[in-house]
């Protein structure tokens, strides 16, 4: 009656791709760790849950101005069409995607993150990392 999803493979995976709308796993991955490339969706919002571990929502306005937001889990985090924007995560860090059909391959424009910013997102990151660690959890 029911289907069951699931993935622990690294990486960006959908895992159902239906008529509308579709839902991928995202799982920490070097390329997700580096967060050293920007995209966006022209004409699609895209959804970001965190399940497990540490990951932060990076944007990058075209007027130069840039947030990078340490994700809470089980928050619902939205990146409206048009914003350009990057997930950094950390080893053990599991996301859900939603997002409509095949945005991930009709209607993303990517491009490199500017040079000036990859310093300040390192450093906010490692911030977030050690306030996980003050805790002792070893989790955001």
């Amino acid at each position: 009656m029911f289907e069951v999803f699931d993935s622990h493979d690294t990486g960006y995976r959908p895992v159902r791709i239906g008529p509308v709308w579709q839902v991928s796993y995202l799982n920490y991955s070097r390329d997700f760790s580096a967060a050293s490339t920007l995209e966006r969706h022209r004409s699609t919002d895209t959804s970001f849950v965190l399940l497990e571990g540490c990951a932060q929502l990076l944007g990058y306005d075209a007027d130069g101005s840039i947030e990078a937001t340490p994700l809470k889990r089980g928050k619902l985090y939205l990146v409206p069409a048009g914003c350009w924007h990057a997930i950094q995560t950390n080893p053990g860090c599991r996301c859900l995607v939603i997002e409509n059909s095949n945005t991930h391959l009709c209607d993303v424009e990517r491009k490199p993150r500017p040079e000036e910013t990859q310093g300040l997102y390192r450093r906010v990151f490692r911030i977030i990392n050690a306030s996980a660690a003050d805790f002792g959890s070893g989790r955001c």
